[in-house]
């Protein structure tokens, strides 16, 4: 389902093209080995608990036995069911696609203490400011850095 496919999405950092494309067989001992679509580089994830879940689910509804792990949507189809969810759901958001479940995925990963350079791998950037944007995001973490300084200079 398209909102098993964002959870995912959001507990990965994954593009939609190596979700899209995700077969089951690529899958083992908790970690994820693939190829990525956009820069052609192999790499190994490991899979978050809540990730995990999401395939389990996933194969029970598999009814087709097929070899993917999620129905192979055009993205504009995905990204019209997002929509469609959100509204649903109540949710005030104009701009939102599959993509955003990448960016909810860097903006977690920093919050949980992830280092940039760390997040910028997982991601595959080729230019670390490319995941620097999302540190503009984490103000409140310079608010909380300060208030960690000490009061009492006695």
């Amino acid at each position: 389902s398209t909102q098993r496919l964002f959870i995912f999405g959001c507990f990965t950092g994954l593009r939609y093209s190596d979700i899209q494309y995700l077969k089951y067989d690529q899958i083992k001992n908790g970690y994820i080995s693939y190829r990525a679509k956009k820069t052609k580089k192999f790499d190994r994830l490991k899979l978050h608990q809540m990730a995990l879940r999401m395939i389990e689910i996933q194969k029970a509804d598999n009814l087709l036995h097929s070899p993917y792990v999620f129905n192979q949507k055009s993205h504009s189809t995905v990204n019209a069911q997002i929509r469609e969810i959100i509204i649903i759901a109540g949710i005030d958001k104009r701009k939102i696609s599959v993509h955003s479940s990448r960016h909810t995925f860097a903006v977690i990963s920093l919050n949980a203490g992830m280092d940039i350079y760390r997040l910028s791998r997982i991601l595959q950037h080729a230019n670390i400011a490319t995941t620097e944007v999302y540190l503009h995001l984490q103000d409140n973490k310079k608010d909380e850095a300060i208030d960690l300084l000490p009061t009492n200079w006695d």
